[in-house]
């Protein structure tokens, strides 16, 4: 229609007539596009799109023909190699990039055969990344006319990293608005792949919670055979006007199906996606070792708009297995990791069937599990149970919680059944109890020796027999699980120190409780009647690592590496415990590797416990409060404390060495001490110990304070050097006093204690006795020894000696009415003679002596005075007698000199009132020695210690009848080496 001006490169123009043909070689396709865009009557959209698509490309061997310029729409034809082809997604139709191949076009039709390398087609409403190929190849026909254009492809070939995919593709694309849009088909088809490039084909526009379980849910794996498919409109938001499905035929991959339980592996089965359902089906897959069968895995939207998942299926294999789905899935929380230290061999077949939520805050999981098991061996640590031969059937439901059926197993080669169910607290009823919550129910009979075992008791027999028992095992949310068994002991017999002893026929209910989960350490908690309760700590390998027992009370919260034992206590006899406590201390270490080879011994503390009777060897003290506590260097301290006795014990590591310290002690608490002295008694050693009492008294009177150092040499042993001071009476560093303890068969105590005073009076005043003499000084030289320990001392069985040597004094008038104070024996007590014989008057105050001087000797139950010598410048006296200890009787003489000169009265007396009496006296200056002697008069002294009677003998005699018996005791004392035992 008029002249033809040409600016393209590279294209050559031929005219002839009404006809035109273009020809060129590498020519852009933008004044092509222009040049379609003027002839053929192109559809405005279609123009619109063509510029929208901003298509670039270069043609080679390009050739344009048109017939008739007069009806450039009818008649033309366009035929191109092109390669290098780039478009951009129009209305959400496809974009391309390098693209190569031929192209052919007509009116309203045309194909492209492609055949590219490095393509890439971009879906930006189904893709958030380009489908990218290495190779591709295949034809598109193509259609058009006044309201569509409609793209249909063969069968495409496409090889990408995945592997060779086969592709179908149809694309609509409306000139008007319509509800759907532009709509396509696309199909892909893949063959031995990978099941990690199933991202690829994972449209964008699914449910974002089910691509996160897409994405994440299936591990690497083998394709058998796999499938993409869109149909219906790429409008983002026109999800009801397409459908989206895929499908994987994979092996020996992993199903994750939720982040909380267990991973499957090599799942062999198929993967069938539609729209926002999900199919899982598999014929085999593993969990851990056991294969897995009929496997169901179902996802879908509901009605919430929550991405739910059910999974079913059936799993056999080993019951560790089984066990092992409860430690690493949800179960483990509504169990409180009870369960993480267990472990279970033996088959099982397990029914599974999960219900979970898909979105973050879901609901909790619907849980269905049925496990059968067969000869299944249970171990559960740390509690060092093994339950073997387990057959029956457990199952768990999440409405329903646990149940059971049939179970049964052998617990120490005892039979056990089992049932499981709810727990239901205190006060509530079955129907209202928490699903979530289980109890394990345990019953049949508890043998001694495994239980004894099980405590860490040692080898030592300590219980023996059979007693019916019954346990459970709960669980509850929000509350550590408990162990709780409840036995009455009948049938068990304990042989344990008093009073924990027990016979078989008699019923001790026994409680225990132990805290399983809430990690480490768990508290064991045991109450056997009222007589114990025992709060325990036990580590991570249920060793005992701390301890709180208190008897007859409540036990405190335990401590770890302590023992602590407090309350009341009936009898206690610690040497009998000995061995058990040795035994405990070396079960009882704080864990690790070198605490196992050598077990660290745990701190012992015993608080404020009150024993009625302790018994000490065989010495029993009454209503005593002891503290003790031992230090890690193996030290101890121990505290005793009674109404007689306060003290405390110091023993150094070695426990041969120590310190003993009495703050205080009343002798007359000792009476009530028996027994030690026995013949045949079993020998117990005794560590050296330096020895203090800071308080000593009698009746309440306090007497002073010793000290001296207690060593042992075989079955002797031996406490010296004695010094202090007792009621005045000394006993010093440079004359010390010894006593010595001969255990043992024929055993014997010893003392020897040479006693040093001032005023014997204020000793006498100071033991409550009457005040019989004022003296200057004077020395005690003592020496016994009575059959027994030394708290078995009794005068009736006691042998020796009591030497006197009195300084200057005088002896008082202390008359039989003095009141508080006892009296003194009269036969020392000589002013209560003289005032008998009525010779009073010629002392005023006291007997003036200058010496007293003499022994007494103790022997065979008889008091022996060989002579007492009381010697004075005025007057003189002798006494000698006996006295049998359980008559209480005297038979004695009192010899009393005194000078003629000055006591006529007397000496009238004596001569039966003389007329010549006063010539005595001049003749009594003339022959004193002789008068003296005249003066001397001998007393038969007789009666009782309480009622004396004291009568004229004769005169001139000043001998004793009774020396020579004194003499053979005397003897008899002295004679034998003191340290030789007497029999």
């Amino acid at each position: 229609r008029g002249d033809i001006e040409l600016t393209v490169p590279n294209l050559q123009l031929d005219t002839w007539g009404d006809s035109l043909r273009l020809r060129g070689r590498d020519v852009s396709l933008a004044p092509i596009s222009a040049l379609l865009a003027e002839f053929g009557k192109t559809p405005p959209a279609l123009a619109e799109a063509l510029q929208t698509l901003n298509a670039s490309a270069l043609l080679a061997r390009l050739e344009f023909s048109l017939d008739d310029l007069q009806a450039p729409d009818r008649d033309w034809h366009l035929s191109a190699n092109f390669r290098d082809f780039n478009a951009t997604s129009w209305r959400g139709a496809p974009g391309m990039r390098s693209g190569e191949g031929y192209i052919s076009l007509a009116p309203g039709t045309g194909q492209v055969i492609l055949d590219s390398q490095q393509f890439a087609m971009n879906f930006p409403t189904v893709y958030d990344h380009p489908l990218e190929y290495d190779d591709i190849h295949g034809t598109i026909d193509i259609e058009w006319g006044a309201e569509r254009l409609t793209l249909h492809s063969g069968l495409i070939t496409a090889l990408g990293e995945e592997g060779m995919a086969h592709a179908l593709f149809g694309l609509s694309v409306p000139f008007s608005a319509t509800p759907a849009g532009i709509e396509m088909d696309l199909l892909v088809g893949l063959r031995d792949s990978e099941a990690g490039y199933r991202h690829k084909y994972l449209p964008a526009v699914l449910d974002e919670q089910l691509l996160l379980w897409l994405r994440d849910s299936l591990g690497n794996g083998a394709v058998q055979q796999g499938a993409f498919l869109w149909r219906g409109s790429l409008r983002g938001d026109a999800a009801p006007l397409r459908t989206v499905q895929l499908f994987f035929d994979v092996s020996e991959t992993t199903l994750a199906f939720h982040p909380q339980w267990p991973t499957l592996s090599d799942l062999r089965g198929l993967v069938l996606i539609d729209d926002t359902d999900v199919s899982v089906w598999a014929d085999t897959a593993k969990l851990y070792q056991s294969v897995l069968s009929g496997l169901s895995a179902e996802a879908w939207m509901n009605a919430g708009g929550d991405m739910q998942l059910a999974v079913s299926g059936q799993m056999r294999g080993g019951a560790a297995d089984g066990l092992r789905l409860v430690k690493e899935s949800p179960l483990s929380a509504i169990t409180d990791h009870t369960f993480d230290d267990w472990s279970l061999a033996g088959e099982l077949t397990t029914e599974l069937a999960l219900e979970l939520w898909l979105s973050s805050d879901a609901s909790p999981p619907k849980v269905a599990v049925s496990v059968k098991l067969d000869q299944a061996r249970l171990d559960m640590q740390p509690l060092k149970l093994t339950v073997e031969d387990i057959r029956g059937e457990v199952s768990y439901q999440s409405r329903q919680g646990f149940s059971s059926r049939e179970l049964s197993g052998v617990l120490w080669q005892q039979p056990v059944t089992a049932t499981l169910g709810r727990a239901v607290a205190e006060g509530e009823v079955e129907a209202h109890s928490d699903a979530e919550s289980v109890r394990i129910e345990l019953s049949g009979k508890l043998p001694a020796a495994p239980l004894q075992e099980w405590l860490g008791l040692g080898d030592r027999q300590l219980a023996s027999g059979l007693a019916p028992a019954t346990a459970y095992i709960q669980f509850a949310p929000g509350s550590a699980a408990q162990l709780h068994l409840e036995t009455g002991l009948q049938g068990l017999a304990l042989d344990l120190p008093a009073p924990l002893a027990k016979a078989k026929h008699e019923r001790w209910p026994l409680q225990l409780n132990l805290a399983l989960g809430g990690g480490h350490p768990r508290w064991l908690d045991i109450k056997l009647q009222r007589r114990l309760h025992a709060a325990l700590l036990l580590g991570p390998e249920g060793q005992l690592s701390g301890a709180h027992i208190a008897l007859q009370d409540r036990a405190g919260t335990p401590r770890a590496g302590q023992w602590q034992l407090s309350g009341h206590t009936p009898f206690l006899e610690p040497e009998a415990w000995q061995s058990l406590v040795g035994s405990l201390q070396t079960a009882s270490g704080t864990g690790g590797e070198a605490d196992r080879e050598r077990p660290v011994a745990p701190t012992i503390e015993v608080d404020d416990l009150l024993v009625e009777t302790l018994a000490l060897n065989t010495m029993e003290i009454g209503n005593v409060v002891l503290n003790a506590r031992s230090w890690s260097s193996g030290a101890w301290d121990v505290a005793a404390e009674t109404d007689w006795l306060q003290g405390e014990l110091h023993l150094e590591p070695d426990l041969q060495r120590g310190q003993l310290s009495i703050r205080h002690i009343e002798l007359d608490g000792m009476s009530n001490l028996g027994g030690a002295g026995a013949q045949g008694e079993e020998q117990f050693d005794l560590p050296n110990l330096a020895v203090r009492i800071d308080s000593l008294s009698y009746g309440g009177r306090p007497l002073g304070q010793l000290q001296f150092n207690v060593t042992t040499a075989g079955d002797t042993l031996r406490a010296a050097p004695l010094t202090g001071v007792i009621a005045g009476v000394q006993l010093t560093a440079e004359a010390p006093g010894e006593m010595l303890w001969q255990r043992g068969e024929g055993a014997i105590t010893r003392l020897s204690a040479p006693l040093q005073f001032d005023d014997l009076g204020t000793v006498l005043e100071q033991l409550d006795y009457e005040r019989i003499l004022d003296t200057d000084s004077g020395r005690f030289d003592l020496q016994l020894e009575w059959p027994g320990a030394p708290q078995d001392f009794a005068l009736a069985t006691a042998d020796g000696k009591l030497e006197l040597d009195v300084d200057g004094g005088r002896f008082l008038d202390a008359p039989a009415s003095t009141s508080g104070t006892l009296r003194v024996v009269s036969i020392l007590n000589f002013a209560e003679m003289v005032r008998r014989l009525s010779l009073t008057h010629m002392f005023e105050s006291g007997i003036p002596f200058d010496s007293v001087n003499g022994s007494v000797l103790f022997g065979h139950g008889t008091i022996v005075v060989p002579s007492i010598a009381v010697k004075g410048a005025a007057s003189s006296f002798a006494f000698s007698g006996s006295s049998p200890l359980d008559k209480r009787t005297l038979d004695g003489e009192l010899v009393a000199t005194l000078p003629v000169a000055n006591n006529l009265p007397w000496v009238a007396a004596l001569t039966a009132g003389l007329p010549v009496a006063a010539g005595v006296y001049v003749v009594s200056k003339v022959f004193e020695q002789q008068m003296n002697r005249m003066s001397s008069a001998v007393y038969k002294v007789e009666g009782t210690w309480d009622d004396p009677q004291v009568n004229f003998s004769r005169i001139f005699d000043t001998s004793s009848r009774d020396s020579k018996a004194a003499a053979e005791l005397n003897s008899e004392t002295e004679g034998p080496d003191p340290n030789t035992p007497k029999r």
